[in-house]
């Protein structure tokens, strides 16, 4: 008998949150505990509300994971801007996960003290 993966994978995005001069790191993670293994995960950032967009740099394919697989990203200060990241995760069976990270924004002012 075949056991099919019938679970989808789970992750993480994290971020500090508030105001900030410079550039932040967000991390974000993912496994697949179905069995199928991860595949692909892929960055999304909002930007000051925006639609979700991948950020180029942060898509990684055929990751063939049994374990979980930590990624971050730095994203550089740009004055009065507001960001909200989002990661999508698949595993082989083609099953995927949209997972958000914390509901407040990451804010840059460059001008603060």
């Amino acid at each position: 008998m075949t056991n099919i993966d019938t679970i989808k994978p789970t992750g993480n995005v994290s971020h500090n949150t508030g105001w900030y001069k410079n550039g932040q790191s967000v991390t974000f993670s993912a496994s697949d505990s179905g069995g199928s293994r991860l595949k692909r995960i892929r960055l999304q950032e909002s930007v000051n509300g925006g639609s979700y967009q991948y950020i180029s740099g942060t898509n990684y394919d055929n990751l063939n994971a049994t374990g979980t697989v930590t990624r971050t990203y730095t994203r550089s200060a740009v004055n009065g801007n507001s960001y909200r990241y989002r990661l999508v995760a698949w595993d082989y069976t083609g099953q995927y996960s949209i997972i958000y990270g914390p509901s407040s924004s990451l804010r840059f002012d460059t001008f603060a003290p």
